[in-house]
Order: structure tokens, then C-alpha cells, then sequence
């Protein structure tokens, strides 16, 4: 059996390293966030990119599996090499890559935000999801009619609602942001219109329809979107509406009995 001493000495030595450990984590945190202050705003608006529909306000991305075909002079139609993903829709043309790093940045500040209480780090936070979502002359429309497009083939697919999900991040922290001189009762109310706007669209359009309806892991996303939104939105009703049908159209169809 330890002796007193002994067992005094181990918890001091656990203490520590959970100081230690502690801070270490927030440097780290800290240094991100402050990675995170030189990100300048982003917007669907700053791509050269012409949207189909003329409005530089749509979000615009390519599949990511698909290559020009090397047996035409201008590529087209792109053609399919599953698991290969073409450089070309990974770039900063493609609001993919925005929205992905619109989402990362925001939670590193958010994170940091919450954990220092320093108002600069809501600041920025507040700004860069403005310029994304409210202010007019940048705000993204709030669809994806044009996600994950086929260059040759068609300007749009419903798997392009997988990418919704850095949008939905960003939505979210901005919920935890509520409170701070930064982001007002007039911002947040704005960004719930829009958001409030993008679930609309995934309950009733064409995409929206076609996504839900399909058995694997694009279903399951769309899904855990509409969730996340619809509490963002405090639509419970909708939230356990899509848990109990995930019963028998997700997991009953997805998940053999002996749990393969």
C-alpha cells in the first residue's frame, strides 16, 4: 500500500502535468486564433468564376472525381475517374475550398473567443461570417444549385449538398458568439433568416428531395444538416421528425443485423 506521502506526491505530479497540459493547449489554441486574425474576409463573390445563373452571389464548386477528357481539345465532358480527385476543382476558383476555410477559420477564433473571453478574436469572427451571409453585395444565395457541377455535363448535383456542411459550422459558432459587443441581436437575427432560408431549400428543392432519398453516407449528411439546422433554428419538431425516420430509412437499410 502507497504511503500517504507517497500518494501526495503522484496527485502533485498529475496536477502539474494538467497545468502543464492546459496551457500548452491554450498556446496552441491561441496560436491558431491568431493565425486565423490575417484571414481576410471571404465571400462567394471573389471567385472569377461566372455562376450559370449570372449572379456572382452562388455558391459554384466542381466534382471533385471528374477530369477533362483528354481525347477533346477543350476537355469536355469531363470524365469520370472515381477516387481521383481532379486538381482543378480544389482550387481557389471553387467556393469548396472557401466555405471550407471560412468554416475553420471562424472556429479557431470562436474557440479561442470562448476560452479567452478576448473580443478581438469575436470581432474578426463576426466580421468574416457578415461578409459570408449577411451584408448584400457579398452574402452567398442560400442554396447549392450549383455545387459540384460536371463541366460539360450540367451546372449541379444533388451531392453537391455534402459541402454544405462547413456552411452549417460557420452558421453554428455563430450561435456562441451571442453576447459579445461583435455580433449583434441584429446580425444574428439576419444570419437565422438566412439560415432559416438555406433549410427551405433543402426541405423542397429538386437536390434537397433527391439527397434525402438516398441510402448511404450522402443521406446520412443530409440528414445531420437539416438536424443541426433545425435546432440552430428551434424547429424540434423537424430535428425528431428526421431521427425517428433515420430509423427505418437509414440505419434499418444501412446496418446488416450482425451489425456489418
Amino acid at each position: 500500500m502507497s504511503s500517504p506521502l507517497v500518494i501526495a506526491l503522484r496527485f502533485a505530479g498529475l496536477l502539474c502535468l494538467g497545468i502543464a497540459q492546459g496551457a500548452a493547449a491554450e498556446a496552441e489554441l491561441r496560436e491558431g486564433a491568431e493565425r486565423a486574425l490575417q484571414q481576410s474576409p471571404l465571400s462567394v463573390t471573389h471567385k472569377n468564376v461566372v455562376s450559370p445563373s449570372g449572379d456572382p452571389r452562388d455558391y459554384v464548386s466542381t466534382a471533385p472525381y471528374f477530369w477533362p477528357d483528354p481525347n477533346q481539345p477543350d476537355g469536355l465532358p469531363y470524365i469520370r475517374r472515381d477516387g481521383e480527385v481532379y486538381p482543378g476543382s480544389r482550387t481557389d476558383e471553387s467556393d469548396f475550398v472557401r466555405s471550407r476555410t471560412l468554416s475553420r477559420t471562424v472556429d479557431s477564433l470562436v474557440r479561442a473567443y470562448r476560452k479567452t473571453g478576448e473580443e478581438t478574436y469575436a470581432a474578426h469572427a463576426a466580421l468574416l461570417l457578415r461578409t459570408w451571409f449577411i451584408e448584400s453585395a457579398t452574402a452567398m444565395n442560400p442554396h447549392l444549385d450549383f455545387a459540384q457541377g460536371i463541366p460539360g455535363v450540367n451546372t449541379g448535383r444533388r451531392f453537391g449538398i455534402i459541402e454544405g456542411t462547413s456552411l452549417v459550422s460557420a452558421l453554428e459558432n455563430a450561435g456562441r458568439l451571442v453576447g459579445s459587443p461583435a455580433w449583434t441581436d441584429t446580425d444574428h437575427a439576419a444570419l437565422l433568416r438566412w439560415a432559416d432560408a438555406f433549410l427551405d431549400w433543402y426541405l423542397t428543392s429538386q437536390f434537397g428531395l433527391e439527397e434525402a432519398d438516398m441510402h448511404n453516407n450522402h443521406g446520412t449528411h443530409y440528414d445531420v444538416q437539416v438536424m443541426r439546422l433545425g435546432r440552430m433554428l428551434g424547429r424540434e419538431d423537424l430535428v425528431w421528425a428526421i431521427a425517428e425516420l433515420a430509423k427505418t430509412r437509414r440505419i434499418a437499410t444501412q446496418i446488416e443485423p450482425d451489425d456489418r
